[in-house]
């Protein structure tokens, strides 16, 4: 194991080359890239709440909690692995961040042509694919943690998938975070590549043991003109983790995107979405659940960049709070000059359940092209009180009747998860999250 991690300038130099000496010889490409994310990070360092974009969300426990390097997996037993495997479909685990060597791959055939391996493998076999996109969609600039992992990721998963292939199955790419991992760091690193005309469903698992770890992943998706990809990501980590990811995607003409973000664990969360549309006539849908309780904070930044004519974007988030718990939800819709034509939609919506529960809401729009329709909305409160009254006088006691509407209301989110076993997992957590009784304080 290496030394405890620490964010200091001067010993960044010292952890990097610690690093550089477990992993052994790696490409130029990456080794410089490597570099340039170190300093990025030496002059940034970690996002504080000064900055707009992490204005309610203070990172300082993770910044100042000396981490350790976890060490390399071993075999890893079945029980830990199958209650969260999607079937029928095409796996790739990782443990703590590294490809497990006794099941590394638990898959049918795949069709000719489609890779799924672990990052490292990638990189030895295929140096100018993988070069040609890893860290060229992810910014480095004010991005600490997403330089973090630029710098430091041991390995990550890479799917290539060529033109014209149409995956009938899903790809699910498991992030296992072991019971040894209390007191780790982890930067899973993820490059998925759809070919022109290719269609996939890609499932991006991240799962944990008890304990206090950081878990901090960044997932660069490169949507080739024509293409189609269905992608979920679905996080139920430990409640004493953290949990800070980044999604980075790049479409070009004619593409199509579905991305879904379940957040269901972790202590200290943060997702980032970025989505650019660069050739014409893409299309991007982005929805998310977070269901949060306890001390949790969960804190959404999504950015959807139109950069060409003619695109369509559409965002649905809705949260349910309960307990103690905090949620943030930032939305932003960039128009650029020459992007007319733009069709861009935002909504965020938060359900407190509980008196002690807060959620801030900031949709964003900046406009730069006058030929758009964009809208946005969003609201927080309580159960509806007409609602919940007309349940009541039609016999169903109060428990059940917030219970219902509380069913009612993620069931929008949940209506779009069209793979039958994220959709299950997602119902049966809302159902286990309804079931644990009466809430802190009344609803209106």
């Amino acid at each position: 194991m290496l030394s405890p991690f620490t964010p200091e300038p001067e010993r960044l130099l010292s952890d990097f080359e610690s690093l550089r000496a477990l992993r052994g010889w790696e490409p130029t490409f990456l080794h410089s890239l490597r570099l340039r994310a170190l300093r990025v990070f030496a002059d940034t360092g970690f996002p504080t709440p000064r900055l707009e974009s992490w204005r309610f969300t203070n990172v300082r426990r993770i910044a100042e909690t000396e981490w350790s390097t976890p060490p390399a997996p071993g075999a890893v037993p079945e029980e830990a692995v199958a209650p969260w495997l999607i079937e029928p479909a095409h796996h790739l685990l990782l443990v703590d961040g590294q490809a497990a060597p006794d099941r590394e791959t638990v898959q049918a055939p795949l069709p000719e042509g489609v890779t799924v391996v672990s990052l490292a493998e990638a990189v030895e076999r295929w140096p100018s694919q993988v070069s040609h996109h890893l860290g060229r969609h992810a910014e480095l600039d004010g991005r600490g943690f997403v330089a973090l992992n630029t710098a430091l990721h041991r390995d990550g998963a890479v799917l290539l998938i060529p033109p014209g292939t149409h995956l009938e199955q899903p790809v699910q790419l498991m992030f296992l975070a072991s019971p040894g991992a209390a007191g780790t760091m982890c930067f899973p690193r993820v490059l998925v590549v759809v070919g022109e005309g290719a269609r996939a469903t890609v499932v991006e698992s991240y799962v944990g043991h008890d304990g206090s770890y950081l878990v901090c992943p960044v997932t660069e998706i490169v949507l080739e003109s024509g293409s189609t990809l269905d992608h979920y990501t679905v996080q139920r980590q430990a409640p004493e983790s953290s949990h800070v990811a980044a999604l980075h995607v790049h479409q070009s003409e004619d593409s199509r995107l579905r991305t879904h973000t379940v957040t269901l664990g972790g202590g200290l969360v943060r997702n980032e979405l970025t989505v650019v549309l660069e050739g014409a006539g893409g299309e991007a849908a982005a929805d998310g659940l977070y269901l949060t309780a306890a001390s949790q904070h969960v804190d959404t930044y999504t950015t959807i960049r139109h950069a060409a004519p003619n695109c369509t974007s559409n965002q649905l988030f809705k949260g349910i709070l309960d307990d103690h718990s905090r949620a943030v939800f930032t939305g932003r819709v960039v128009v650029e000059p020459g992007a007319q034509g733009t069709n861009a939609y935002q909504s965020n919506r938060n359900l407190l359940l509980s008196d002690h529960a807060l959620a801030h809401s900031n949709p964003q729009l900046e406009i730069r092209a006058d030929d758009v329709r964009c809208t946005h909305g969003s609201t927080v409160g309580r159960h509806d009180a007409d609602a919940l009254f007309y349940l009541r006088t039609r016999g169903l006691d109060r428990e059940a009747a917030e219970s219902l509407l509380t069913y009612a209301f993620a069931s929008e989110v949940v209506g779009r998860l069209t793979l039958d076993a994220v959709h299950d997992l997602v119902e049966a957590s809302i159902h286990e999250r309804i079931d644990r009784g009466p809430r802190t304080g009344g609803s209106v």
